[in-house]
């Protein structure tokens, strides 16, 4: 084993999955396989195809002939044309009048006519509708015309018509093109004179009633201008708008002093019936009634003269007394009348409120009833104004109108004067003839295309309906089995080997070898998990390669450090001894039937450490030896001094020895060759193994070639480039490491 860590190859664990009739395939990996073949199918078909296109010239050419005619954008002419109104019109919106003139072009008429044409007559074409009376059958000919040589269409997204006729005569196709357009362009003449003509007079009629129409209109604005003083008609806009604005403004200033007084009315009514005591300024403003001024007089007056008798009689005289009382009626009095003066005035405040307030409010309802006549005055001089304005506007539309018939009459002149003004006119005279069937860039293409198509198809069907077992991916196919590992072909080796025979013992860098190891690594994890010693190797049919797989193993198991013996059983075609370079003269045959012992009938290998029992003369031995107590007991003496026992055995499908070694042994591997065995054939052999004491720990294939494609193509090449790199750092090594011996011209052996 070398010292650097080989690439590892994929060794996917399928899970058994059901058989399918069809498999499922990678069309760009069925492709791939077969790119040489579909390349040299393609090659035969272009050369085919060119062969056929020269015979198809010779027997059943086809000439075609076209011209363009364009559809006037209405630039001079379309103008006047108002059923068709086809001035500055985009394409989308010309397409139907288009397509009403290719239909036009393709009638009865336009084509009658074109066959009358004496060149068109004269042409070998239109002879071979010629009668035994020596008359042509016109509507014969219109009639294959029209389904067979005339294509007649608009070219999309543009104003052209193109005019095509393909005939198998050369010359006949340009003057049937010709005469076509030329009956066809004297038509659009004819058309566009008449519709010219009448339309003329439907212009010069309208613009009579326009006339008219402008006459009555401006007696009208005279007559209205007259009778609503229309002269003086914005001055007194302006004058109405002034007025109204000011009484608004003046009701505007009157609402804001009704609504102090009102707020003014509404606090003394509060006051009033409230009841509250009058303000000290209400009582000083009454103070100074007369009334209040007289009494305040005979009050002083009464007070000094009652100091004069104080002074004189003393506080207890009933003249002082006396004129106690006085001062205090004087002052009751007094009372009185300011409540009655602060009285009166309230109640006039209230009434001077009121008055005032339906005074200013009869003054608002005043100026609403002038602000709403003015208004009316400025709706009616509005409504004036505007008839007027609306008079006048028609007036102006009328003038704009007969200018625009004027204008279509000059056009009308234009467009019988000019024929480059028609609605229809040649774009490009009809073409020289050319050849349109067969094509080469559509003949030669189309059948190599269907010549690839064929063989592609047939190669795709071979594919589906392929059971043999290739690539993993149709491993996964099986009922009841798991990829252990993939053995490639020797040729995928770049190690050298001529076949897989001992490759592990002389080639232990090779790509094979690291294969091996692999399957090795994938078995030893499920047998020592599960505590498994024997092992069968077993294949569905010959020359699947089991006998090379099993000594390969076994010089792998036994470079891993594992002391290993395989035991060939094979009695019909004894393969073993052949890769120890000994004799078969004995073996297991002696053992199991003349009772001989082990250590004398086991060949060992020291380099490596291998033991091989090989089946010995075994000449007509019975299969039934392998289901006795004698090989029961061999294997039982085997699994006492070796790690592992590999057993090889016949062809599961072709012998019984598989199903009999199947109840003695612990586990199975199938040994599947890559595009030989079938997928019924390895569902059938793990069906014998179904329900025996072996388990099936899975399948090898074995010869498997990176032209089937997939994951392990690329894991090949990346194996290539890791042994170049390794190689040029120095010769490669590993255990088992030896000189590279001469190894014999031979293939596997099952």
């Amino acid at each position: 084993m070398s010292n650097n860590p080989l690439p590892q190859i994929p060794m996917p664990g399928v899970q058994p999955s059901g058989a399918a009739r069809f498999k499922p395939i990678d069309p760009v990996k069925v492709l791939r396989q077969h790119i040489v073949l579909l390349s040299v199918v393609g090659v035969v078909g272009v050369v085919l195809g060119v062969g056929v296109w020269l015979v198809l010239v010779k027997t059943m050419p086809m000439y075609a002939s076209s011209a363009q005619l364009r559809v006037s954008d209405g630039e001079v002419d379309m103008d006047i044309v108002r059923t068709g109104g086809m001035v500055n019109v985009p394409v989308a919106a010309m397409e139907a009048y288009i397509k009403s003139e290719v239909y036009k072009i393709q009638s009865e008429g336009i084509l009658s006519k074109a066959l009358g044409d004496p060149a068109v007559r004269n042409g070998q074409w239109f002879k071979g509708y010629m009668t035994d009376k020596g008359t042509p059958d016109l509507n014969k000919a219109r009639e294959d015309l029209l389904d067979d040589h005339l294509r007649v269409s608009m070219i999309r997204g543009t104003q052209l018509i193109n005019v095509s006729v393909s005939t198998p005569q050369k010359e006949d196709c340009q003057k049937i093109t010709k005469a076509i357009v030329k009956v066809y362009l004297d038509r659009v003449g004819i058309d566009t004179t008449n519709r010219v003509s009448s339309q003329s007079r439907s212009l010069l009629a309208e613009r009579r009633i326009l006339d008219t129409d402008i006459q009555n209109l401006t007696e009208e604005i005279e007559e209205f201008a007259r009778e609503h003083e229309l002269t003086s008609l914005d001055a007194r806009l302006d004058e109405a708008a002034q007025v109204m604005s000011q009484r608004i403004m003046d009701r505007e200033e009157l609402r804001g002093g009704l609504m102090q007084l009102e707020k003014g009315y509404a606090a003394a009514l509060e006051k009033q019936e409230a009841g509250g005591g009058p303000s000290a300024s209400d009582i000083i403003s009454a103070s100074e009634d007369p009334a209040i001024s007289i009494r305040d007089e005979r009050l002083r007056s009464l007070r000094e003269q009652r100091e004069v008798m104080l002074h004189e009689y003393g506080v207890n005289h009933r003249i002082l007394k006396s004129i106690d009382r006085q001062i205090a009626a004087t002052e009751a009095e007094r009372d009185r009348e300011v409540e009655r003066i602060l009285r009166e005035r309230q109640e006039a405040e209230l009434s001077g409120y009121k008055q005032q307030i339906e005074s200013i409010t009869e003054i608002i309802a005043d100026h609403d009833d002038q602000v709403l006549l003015l208004q009316q005055k400025l709706v009616d001089l509005n409504v004036h104004q505007t008839k007027y304005g609306n008079l006048q506007a028609r007036v102006e539309e009328a003038k704009e109108s007969r200018k625009g018939i004027q204008l279509a009459l000059s056009n009308v002149r234009l467009v019988r004067d000019m024929a480059e003004a028609r609605p229809v006119k040649r774009q490009s005279p009809a073409s020289l003839p050319e050849l349109v069937f067969p094509e080469i860039k559509v003949i030669v293409p189309g059948v190599a295309f269907l010549l690839v198509s064929v063989v592609g198809g047939i190669v795709f069907l071979r594919e589906l309906m392929d059971q043999s077992i290739k690539s993993p991916a149709d491993v996964k196919l099986l009922k009841e089995a798991e990829l252990l590992g993939i053995i490639p072909d020797a040729d995928e080796d770049p190690s050298g080997p001529s076949s897989a025979e001992r490759v592990v013992e002389k080639y232990p860098t090779g790509l094979l070898a690291e294969s091996y190891r692999q399957v090795r690594t994938a078995l030893l994890g499920k047998m020592d998990r599960r505590g498994y010693k024997t092992l069968l190797i077993a294949s569905a049919q010959p020359g699947a390669g089991s006998s090379t797989a099993a000594h390969n193993l076994a010089t792998s198991l036994a470079f891993n450090g594992r002391k290993v013996v395989v035991v060939d059983t094979n009695f019909r075609r004894p393969a073993l001894h052949q890769f120890v370079d000994t004799d078969n003269d004995r073996g297991l045959v002696d053992i199991l039937l003349y009772g001989a012992s082990l250590d004398d009938m086991l060949m060992t290998v020291s380099d490596p450490d291998i033991s091989i029992l090989p089946t010995g003369r075994a000449g007509d031995a019975a299969p039934e030896l392998l289901d006795g107590a004698r090989f029961r007991s061999l294997l039982a003496e085997l699994e006492t001094r070796f790690d592992i026992v590999l057993i090889d055995a016949p062809p599961a499908l072709l012998s019984s020895e598989c199903q009999v070694l199947a109840k003695q042994v612990d586990a199975v591997v199938a040994v599947v060759r890559a595009g030989s065995d079938k997928r019924g054939m390895i569902d059938r052999m793990a069906g014998q193994f179904a329900g025996q004491r072996a388990d099936l720990l899975g399948i090898v294939l074995n010869g498997v070639q990176s032209s089937v494609g997939g994951y392990f193509r690329s894991s090949f090449q990346d194996f290539y480039r890791y042994r170049e790199n390794g190689e040029s750092n120095g010769k490669a090594n590993g255990r088992g490491r030896r000189e590279m011996v001469e190894e014999p011209q031979t293939t596997d052996v099952d």
